[in-house]
């Protein structure tokens, strides 16, 4: 158990190293949690939030590690290997979507009610 997890503990530091956008992911994930904070969002605000934003992390770590499997499996540029690094490309955009428009539903309200009183 205790090796299992460190594996896990260094395939996230492998993602961390390797994924550029897994610090990007990070960062936004670090403004929702001071947004949260700041704006004392509610308990079931914030669970959910919490949750997308976990979502698009893994995500990120799973694309990461497919196009690291893609390009150790073939490293020249063939159209099936594009094909599914799209793919996983796409699910990061589309969580990310959902992540950013859950965002604004719960903190655009929140930040207009402070601005007008």
């Amino acid at each position: 158990m205790l090796k299992s997890f460190g594996f896990a503990l260094k395939g996230l530091r492998n993602a961390w190293d390797l994924g550029r956008n897994v610090k990007i992911q990070f960062l936004c994930f670090l403004l929702m949690l001071g947004m949260s904070w700041a704006l004392e969002i509610s308990t079931l605000e914030f669970l959910l939030l919490l949750f997308i934003s976990a979502l698009v992390l893994c995500l990120e770590i799973l694309n990461t590690s497919i196009e690291e499997l893609c390009n150790f499996v073939k490293a020249e540029t063939d159209p099936k290997i594009g094909r599914i690094k799209d793919l996983a490309a796409g699910a990061v955009l589309l969580a990310s979507l959902f992540a950013a428009t859950m965002g604004m539903i719960v903190f655009i309200p929140k930040i207009i009610s402070l601005l007008l009183n």
